[in-house]
């Protein structure tokens, strides 16, 4: 009876251990699951650039910097693709995602850690960008955007290419929310797509 009841208690604790092992399993896997989730309700699932939410937040942090002084200021630039849409039309819809995702990846790559790059949707992308001094400057900002743009992309062995309107607010002086910092922005970029268009 001694024996049984050993081995009894034996067997109900390797079960038990069994049980926590896979309980250990689950929990790993749920949290997995909610680091995906949480990835996923803040990164555009194409390019892997953050999507609103994360922009929403940088340009938050960065207008709080910006009010509290020591000659900090920023710009937040709209960015839309010229020429996109008959990528599409052409080459298809692969192409364009490759040709956005491309960009996605060069405008993270000529831009410093600390600037935040966000798509919108469709073909527009977002930067804050933030800098302290005379020396940070919107031309430079402009012009290794619109290259990181406008260089070819290779897909299947043609080079498709695009170009930038891009519309620029300086903040804090342009505004002091990311609502009305967005609106200048894309009025500002309206303005440099409707200028491409006019004749000359």
């Amino acid at each position: 009876m001694f024996l049984h009841t050993v081995a009894d208690m034996i067997g109900a604790f390797l079960e038990s251990r069994q049980h926590t092992r896979t309980l250990d399993r689950a929990i790993v896997q749920l949290r997995d699951s909610e680091r995906a989730l949480q990835h996923r309700a803040r990164h555009d699932p194409l390019t892997g650039l953050g999507n609103r939410v994360v922009l929403e937040e940088a340009l938050g942090h960065a207008l709080a910097h910006a009010q509290a002084g020591e000659d900090l200021h920023g710009y937040v630039l709209l960015l839309d693709l010229d020429g996109f849409k008959p990528v599409n039309d052409t080459h298809g819809h692969a192409a364009g995602d490759v040709l956005l995702q491309t960009v996605a990846q060069r405008l993270q790559a000529c831009l410093r850690s600390t600037d935040t790059v966000t798509r919108l949707g469709g073909d527009e992308f977002v930067i804050v960008a933030q800098g302290k001094g005379p020396q940070f400057q919107l031309d430079q900002l402009l012009a290794k955007v619109t290259a990181a743009v406008e260089a070819p992309v290779d897909y299947l062995g043609q080079a498709l290419q695009v170009g930038a309107s891009i519309g620029a607010a300086r903040f804090p002086e342009a505004g002091r929310s990311s609502a009305e910092l967005l609106v200048r922005a894309d009025q500002a970029m309206y303005a440099a797509k409707q200028s491409k268009r006019l004749p000359r």
